[in-house]
């Protein structure tokens, strides 16, 4: 193993990170309110491994800090659908299209937790 790539992409610390499940992204979540995208393991090589990826997607803002982030097991309509987790205890659910090293603009979803309480 080795450090591909170090750069420093977040203002504040890093909290997590996971891969896409069909691991040709993987994304970082950090106290500086903020998720970003990542480009993950292609078909033609690695040499863009690590590089940031683009499109509306790439960076998505929170009004807290991002705790914790994890993809869906499977992909929903060709979406990347991941859920968020902020410092302020809400939740989010993420979903994105992917083409090629572009990332659409998410659809950001509010988990109602007061349904859990119910």
């Amino acid at each position: 193993w080795g450090i591909v790539r170090r750069e420093e992409v977040h203002a504040r610390q890093l909290h997590c990170g996971a891969w896409s499940r069909d691991d040709t992204f993987f994304v970082t979540g950090s106290r500086d309110r903020s998720l970003r995208a990542f480009v993950g393991v292609t078909e033609s090589s690695t040499d863009q491994l690590g590089d940031p990826m683009v499109g509306d997607g790439a960076v998505v803002k929170f009004d807290a800090g991002v705790s914790a982030v994890e993809f869906c097991t499977s992909s929903f309509a060709g979406a990347h659908v991941a859920a968020v987790g902020l410092e302020s205890g809400r939740v989010c659910v993420i979903q994105w299209q992917k083409s090629e090293q572009v990332l659409s603009k998410p659809v950001v979803t509010d988990v109602d937790h007061e349904a859990w309480h119910a």
